[in-house]
C-alpha cells in the first residue's frame, strides 16, 4: 500500500484559539486513483471530504490563516471550500507561491487577502474534458453548465476585488496573470507582506515549481510570459535518453518514478473509465448471453463452462470447437468399427453361394410326391 503524502496540515494555538492551515496541492473532488492497479494516488492532493471535515474542527477558533499554494484543480470543490472557509469567524488567506484556477476562488474567502511580491494569482474560464460521442443536445447541456460556473466565480471576483462584471468576465475569458502588487491593484488581495515566492516552469511547460513543489500545469491554460522557465538539458546529458530506450518499463518506473506517474496522471485524464467499465461489462454479459442460447445444443458440459468462465470464448468460437470435437468422436467410432471386424475376422467370411436351379427331369418326380402326399391326407392321414 502506498503511503499518501499530506497536501496540508494544520498547526493550531490554543495561546491565542487561533489555527494555520497549509494548503499545498490540486484541489479535487475524489483522490485520483491508478488506472492499472487501482489504488489511491499519492500525490499531494485536497481531497474535498477530507479537507471540509477537517475545517469543521475549526468552527469554534477565533481565527485561521490559509496559506495556499495551489496550480487550482475542480471548480466545484474549490467553490465548496470556498463557502466552508467563509463561515468561520475569521480568515486571513496568504499566497505562498501561487493560487491559479479554483485556488484563486479560495483565495477570496479570506477576509483579508495576503500576497508576497512574487506571489502569483491565475483566473481563467471554467473548462471540461469530454471523451466520447456526443449530441447536440449533450453539447448544449455542457455549454450551459460552464455559462454557470463563470457566472460563479465572476460574481465571487467582482464581489472581492470591487471591479464591475463585465471587466471580470473580460479578464476570466483572457486567462489573466498576476503577480504580487498587480493583484492588490487588481483587487484580487488586499496587500502585499514582506517575503519571497519563486515559481517556476519546467523545460517543456508542463510543470510548474512554486517554492519547490512540482505541479503538473494542465489547469493553468497558458504560461505568462514572465514566469520564469527552466533550462533545456544539457547535450552532455544525450546519452541518458538513449539509456532510457534501452531499459525495461519496470527500470524506467523505479529510476523515473515522477515522471512515470506524471504520464498515468494523463493517461487517467484522457480515459472515461466509468464508461469502459460499463461497455466492459454489457460485452461480458453479451457473451454468456449467446453462448447460454446454444448450450443445450452442445453435449459436453465441462467445454461450455470452459468457454464461459475458465478459457472465455464467445459463442461461435464455442459451437466451432463443439463440432471438431464431435466430428474427432465420429471418426474415432469409425475407426474402433473397422478395427472391431478385422480382429473378429468376418471380413475373410465369404458368403454362400446360391443355389441351384433343379433340372428339368425332377419336376416329375415333385409332381408325383405332392400327389402321394395328397393322397394320404384323403385315406386318413399318414401311417
Amino acid at each position: 500500500m502506498k503511503k499518501k503524502l499530506t497536501p496540508y496540515n494544520i498547526v493550531l494555538n490554543d495561546n491565542d484559539n487561533s489555527a494555520e492551515i497549509n494548503m499545498y496541492g490540486e484541489v479535487v473532488t475524489n483522490r485520483p486513483k491508478d488506472f492499472w492497479t487501482d489504488e489511491e494516488d499519492e500525490g499531494l492532493y485536497i481531497v474535498l471530504k477530507e479537507f471540509l471535515d477537517d475545517l469543521d474542527n475549526l468552527k469554534n477558533r477565533d481565527h485561521v490563516t490559509v496559506r495556499i499554494n495551489s496550480i487550482g484543480g475542480e471548480l466545484y470543490a474549490g467553490l465548496a471550500i470556498y463557502n466552508r472557509l467563509k463561515e468561520l469567524k475569521d480568515v486571513t488567506t496568504i499566497v505562498d507561491g501561487i493560487a491559479a484556477s479554483a485556488a484563486s476562488v479560495i483565495l477570496q474567502a479570506g477576509s483579508t487577502r495576503k500576497v508576497y511580491p512574487s506571489s502569483q494569482v491565475m483566473i481563467h474560464s471554467a473548462a471540461v474534458f469530454l471523451f466520447g460521442y456526443y449530441n447536440k443536445n449533450a453539447i448544449d447541456e455542457v455549454e450551459k453548465d460552464l455559462i454557470a460556473c463563470n457566472e460563479s466565480i465572476v460574481n465571487i471576483y467582482a464581489e472581492k476585488s470591487g471591479q464591475n462584471k463585465t471587466k471580470i468576465r473580460h479578464m476570466v475569458e483572457d486567462t489573466s496573470w498576476m503577480v504580487g502588487e498587480d493583484v492588490v491593484a487588481e483587487g484580487f488581495a488586499d496587500e502585499v507582506i514582506e517575503g519571497e515566492a519563486k515559481v517556476v516552469a519546467s523545460a517543456d511547460c508542463r510543470k510548474i515549481y512554486s517554492n519547490g513543489i512540482p505541479m503538473i500545469a494542465r489547469h493553468v491554460a497558458k504560461l505568462p510570459e514572465h514566469i520564469e522557465v527552466m533550462k533545456q538539458t544539457p547535450k552532455g546529458d544525450a546519452n541518458k535518453n538513449k539509456e532510457v530506450m534501452n531499459m525495461t518499463a519496470e527500470e524506467i518506473k523505479a529510476q523515473y518514478p515522477d515522471i512515470v506517474a506524471e504520464i498515468e496522471n494523463a493517461a487517467r485524464q484522457s480515459v472515461d473509465t466509468a464508461a469502459a467499465e460499463q461497455s466492459a461489462t454489457e460485452a461480458e454479459r453479451a457473451r454468456i448471453r449467446e453462448i447460454e442460447s446454444i448450450e443445450a445444443s452442445i453435449a459436453d458440459k465441462e467445454l461450455v463452462n470452459r468457454a464461459k468462465y475458465e478459457e472465455p470464448m464467445d459463442a461461435k468460437e464455442l459451437a466451432f470447437m463443439a463440432m471438431q470435437k464431435q466430428a474427432a468422436a465420429g471418426n474415432l467410432f469409425l475407426g474402433n468399427m473397422k478395427k472391431d471386424a478385422k480382429a473378429s475376422g468376418t471380413e475373410d467370411v465369404e458368403p454362400e453361394a446360391a443355389p441351384e436351379d433343379k433340372p428339368e427331369d425332377n419336376k416329375e418326380k415333385d409332381a408325383e410326391d405332392i400327389k402321394a402326399v395328397i393322397n394320404a391326407v384323403q385315406n386318413g392321414g399318414a401311417k
